[in-house]
């Protein structure tokens, strides 16, 4: 990485971010001000004028303060903030420990519904009655395209609804 792309990277980095209420030992989060993807700092990398790799900005951070990533390691967060890429909040695991880690500290949502999951979802258009009455529809013989129609849905939504695909948390 050149230095210019590593001076763009550090001015994306915030050091005054909060220390996190669980562990407040390991200091104040150093937050990523730029660019996020499902929560998390990315960088673009550019070769000539030509966009040449997306990276998570926590992993570019290991990779400049401690070293080259090992193949197949992840780069976890034990302060568990996505944008933070603090090197001391930083550690490797694999891809098991990072659900063991997730599952551990409570931000799994299997096996319980998460804040977007149903009603909580910006985009549903259907509820919980909804999708009691949709399986009932079908199980008594309805078409999936009459139930769509009449609840303002595709016949996919149906279909995945009436398999537990989505909206499984509604019995």
């Amino acid at each position: 990485m050149d230095e210019k792309t590593i001076a763009r990277f550090w001015s994306k980095v915030d050091r005054a971010g909060p220390t996190p209420p669980h562990i407040p030992g390991i200091g104040p989060c150093w937050l990523w001000t730029g660019v996020l993807a499902n929560g998390y700092g990315r960088l673009n990398l550019y070769a000539n004028g030509d966009r040449t790799a997306v990276l998570y900005a926590h992993r570019i951070m290991w990779q400049l303060t401690r070293g080259a990533i090992p193949a197949r390691l992840c780069v976890l967060h034990k302060c568990d903030t996505p944008r933070c890429v603090r090197p001391e909040h930083l550690f490797l695991g694999t891809r098991p420990e990072n659900s063991r880690d997730m599952v551990a500290k409570g931000r799994s949502t299997k096996g319980r519904p998460g804040p977007w999951c149903g009603k909580g979802h910006p985009l549903a258009k259907l509820d919980a009655d909804s999708v009691r009455a949709i399986r009932t529809l079908s199980a008594v013989g309805r078409t999936l395209l009459s139930i769509a129609h009449e609840h303002g849905v595709s016949k996919r939504t149906v279909l995945n609804v009436v398999h537990g695909r989505i909206w499984r948390h509604v019995e």
